[in-house]
């Protein structure tokens, strides 16, 4: 199947799966890599086919699947631009869990709202656990000063006329049943599109 025609099928997709398919997807979306494209092209045969047998129960995957890739095609864009233009190589943080689930605070299990973790090393005492992290939350929750030079990256993107979430990514030590606290790293300023993360700026 062509791009053109997949183009149609995918503004004239049938009813019955046409809220499965991405908006953006559906106003004609510009790639930015051409195997994300070819890999929705993949995606919305299968659902085609899928939707001809009438087996919905595959539906949610391939919505999930689907936005996935225009998200992560969005955070190409950005890691692209951030590095032709400035040689900035970004740090990349994929979501493992669906968009609206809830992160956990490995220590003491308890909800996280609106902040992620990404672990990156356990590591054990005989009196206690602890574990290396990023902790992700929005640009707006982060109480430190994001300096003049973080700052310019998004005046950057605002040139390109790109409209991300900004959040950062502050690299913390949890310790089991205790409050966590920052660790001698850079902080992370970075563009959010659903579940993927990448990185724009960093500072001490």
């Amino acid at each position: 199947m062509t791009s053109e025609v997949m183009g149609i099928v995918t503004r004239n997709a049938p009813i019955s799966i046409s809220h499965i398919i991405p908006p953006l997807a559906r106003q004609g979306y510009q790639w930015q890599r051409p195997e994300n494209k070819d890999a929705f092209e993949e995606g919305m045969t299968a659902l085609l086919v899928l939707s001809q047998h009438g087996v919905s129960t595959q539906y949610e995957h391939y919505r999930l699947m689907l936005s996935d890739l225009v998200a992560k095609d969005q955070a190409d864009r950005v890691y692209d631009i951030m590095l032709e233009e400035f040689d900035y190589n970004g740090r990349w943080f994929h979501l493992p869990n669906p968009p609206g689930a809830t992160a956990v605070h490995p220590g003491t299990r308890q909800a996280l709202m609106n902040q992620y973790v990404e672990i990156l090393e356990m590591k054990s005492t005989s009196s206690t656990v602890f574990w290396d992290v990023w902790l992700y939350m929005p640009l707006g929750q982060f109480d430190r000063m994001v300096p003049p030079s973080a700052v310019q990256s998004i005046a950057r993107l605002d040139k390109h006329n790109i409209k991300p979430e900004y959040w950062v990514a502050d690299k913390q030590q949890i310790v089991q049943q205790a409050p966590p606290r920052p660790l001698l790293s850079d902080p992370l300023l970075c563009v959010k599109y659903d579940r993927w993360f990448v990185s724009i700026a960093e500072w001490l």
